[in-house]
């Protein structure tokens, strides 16, 4: 991809992403802090946001910074969880210690909660 077909690409993404909130380019750009003029630029794609404003715009529209860029072949797996091969919930089962990462109601897991989990994954929780 291009530079001109990124400016493009980002600056749809900002469009689409104003749209849906129901802002204007003036109200995006007192949000950002800049000029409805940059706000303009970037989605006719004349212009690119700075790295910062980038990260600025994530957090205002509430999406991953990665939502303004397109997905590239050579983008590790590890980016995109649902091509990441199926997890076997019993072997975390297995080998978790349930009581430093699951909690019922912000309490360790009962007994009888650690007995339900493994009969929903057929295998015995122990500590």
């Amino acid at each position: 991809m291009n530079d001109k077909e990124l400016k493009t690409f980002v600056g749809l993404k900002i469009k689409k992403y104003r749209k849906l909130k129901g802002w204007t380019q003036q109200q995006l750009a007192e949000k950002l802090n800049v000029s409805t003029s940059a706000i303009t630029n970037y989605e006719n794609a004349t212009r690119s946001p700075m790295q910062d404003n980038l990260f600025k715009l994530a957090d205002i529209f509430g999406v991953s910074v990665d939502a303004f860029f397109p997905e590239s072949e050579t983008t590790p797996q590890t980016e995109h969880p649902e091509k990441h091969a199926p997890i076997d919930l019993q072997e975390i089962v297995k080998n978790a210690n349930w009581d430093e990462w699951l909690s019922s109601g912000g309490k360790p897991l009962s007994e009888k909660d650690k007995l339900m989990l493994a009969a929903m994954f057929g295998e015995k929780l122990d500590d």
